[in-house]
Order: structure tokens, then sequence, then C-alpha cells
């Protein structure tokens, strides 16, 4: 599936709005940054 900006800042924001919390929406990847993929791994709540 080719990746949607729209849809993806759509998802974010309805995330916020039921969560009343800032969220990040990211694809996981892995060919992503070694240091970032640890910090998701420790912070991520998957919904």
């Amino acid at each position: 599936m080719k990746p949607d900006l729209f849809k993806r800042a759509a998802l974010q924001q309805e995330l916020e709005d039921i969560l009343k919390s800032s969220v990040d929406v990211t694809r996981y990847s892995e060919r992503m940054n070694p240091a970032l993929k640890k910090r998701i791994d420790r912070e991520a709540l998957y919904v």
C-alpha cells in the first residue's frame, strides 16, 4: 500500500483526540536507525 500523508495525519489526530495525549504514528521498518528502533521498542504502545 502506498503511504498517504493525509491519512496518517488524520489517524494521528483521531488517536490524540481519543487518547487525550500526543502520539506519533510511524511505519516500523527493519531499515530504521537502530537507536530509533530501540526507543520505539521500549516506548511503543500498539493500538
